[in-house]
């Protein structure tokens, strides 16, 4: 028995990896404030993005106007009864994987306001303010709503908002090498960004290409899959983008830059025969696209370029998706 324990100990040991967790979500609590409409913000880390909004479990929404949200900012505001309120907001790691939008709206004293996230996206979050305090049917006493419909005004104003979740498409990954597996944009977006996805390893992919809207993996082979994701941009005449690429051989460090106006926001590396050279991450992007040396019969580096010129205003969040072309 002893025998089989330490062998099961070694295994854990060894595989750890494989079963490593997702890293937790961080809790963020804003200082109490008491007075009338003073607003109390928790804010999410860097590299974060908020997923929950809500009046922290000590405070009660008897004693606030309610909450808003900004991002990654989530606000409380007092109601000047004599007791504290504070905000809580709930963050999760943003590893290029995760995507999350914002909505809000307003409606007027007697209107039944009524917030949704839209087609292929799921709202997980939706929380209530007006600036005199009542209770409508639906909110909580943490401020969050059960429901974004059919929440009645009854004062001056009021305001809903909520946090939406990018639902993506995923299809059988590829496993035999050389294998392609491509994440296509759809018509009128851009791509802005290319990479393995979350559950693929760059040590089982011989790396990424791209071609305008299309982010494409390759097996490699070693009885493990592969999958690609793109993150895609409403593409309103007002954001643009161009891609560039260079192939070098082996020996030689190979370098790409956008030139004068442009600034590189992607880039991503790919050889025939794996390998993983310094700068090379996990997820198949690279820190920079200078002075990566190609150990293979030769090597490829492929970059997104920003225009700096335009303007990088979004009309509409970015789609996230993940895709196995037709074979």
């Amino acid at each position: 028995m002893l025998g089989v324990l330490s062998r099961l100990l070694v295994m854990l040991i060894l595989f750890q990896p494989l079963f490593a967790l997702p890293p937790p979500d961080v809790t963020e609590t804003s200082p109490p404030v008491v007075n009338d409409d003073a607003a109390t913000t928790a804010y999410c880390p860097t590299g974060h993005s908020m997923i929950d909004c809500r009046l922290s479990s000590d405070s009660s929404y008897g004693n606030s106007d309610g909450l808003k949200f900004d991002g990654n900012a989530c606000t409380a505001y007092g109601r000047g009864n004599g007791n504290y309120v504070k905000s809580t907001a709930t963050c999760r790691k943003n590893n290029g994987q995760f995507k999350v939008f914002y909505k809000d709206k307003k409606f007027n004293n007697g209107e039944s306001g009524s917030l949704s996230c839209g087609t292929g996206r799921k709202m997980i979050n939706c929380v209530y303010y007006s600036p005199w305090w009542f209770w409508p049917a639906g909110v909580q006493d943490d401020g969050t709503v059960d429901t974004s419909n059919s929440l009645k005004c009854e004062t001056t104003h009021c305001q809903l908002s909520a946090i939406c979740l990018l639902k993506s498409e995923t299809s059988p990954p590829v496993v035999n090498d050389d294998a392609a597996t491509t994440a296509y944009c759809p018509t009128g977006h851009s791509m802005i960004d290319c990479r393995l996805s979350s559950d693929s390893s760059y040590g089982n992919s011989d790396g990424l290409k791209f071609d305008g809207n299309a982010c494409t993996a390759y097996g490699r082979g070693n009885g493990n899959y592969v999958k690609s994701t793109a993150t895609c941009r409403k593409n309103s005449g007002k954001f643009n983008v161009f891609y560039k690429n260079k192939k070098f051989n082996y020996g030689e460090s190979g370098s790409l830059s956008c030139d004068t106006g442009g600034e590189m926001i992607n880039c991503v590396y790919y050889s025939p025969w794996w390998t993983q050279p310094a700068g090379v991450q996990d997820d198949g992007t690279v820190d920079t696209c200078n002075s990566v040396k190609c150990e293979t019969t030769f090597c490829q580096l492929s970059a997104i370029c920003l225009l700096k010129s335009a303007s990088t205003v979004q009309s509409e969040p970015d789609l996230y998706e993940e895709k196995i072309p037709a074979r």
